[in-house]
């Protein structure tokens, strides 16, 4: 899974994030452990794995059980239209 083409992502000065996909009808908000989990998604080529090895260690979690949470999070943003699941984009 990646981000949808032309999905606009900002950070503001409190650490929101803010995604908006690119009809600009629809909006997501992360703070905290998500903008975390987006950022570390982001630069680890979208794989959960490889983004938990990362981030576990600041949030005092397991790699594995914050493996799965970011693959049940990434599911929700593929069912809010955040998140594309088209296997043309190299990761399904």
């Amino acid at each position: 899974m990646r981000p949808v083409p032309g999905l606009a992502v900002i950070v503001d000065d409190t650490g929101v994030l803010e995604m908006v996909l690119p009809t600009g009808e629809h909006r997501v908000l992360a703070s905290g452990l998500g903008a975390a989990m987006w950022i570390a998604l982001a630069q680890h080529d979208w794989d959960p794995a490889a983004a938990a090895l990362a981030l576990a260690p600041t949030c005092d979690l397991e790699p594995a059980e914050l493996a799965g949470s970011l693959r049940a999070w990434m599911g929700d943003l593929a069912a809010l239209g955040v998140l594309s699941t088209d296997a043309a984009d190299g990761k399904p």
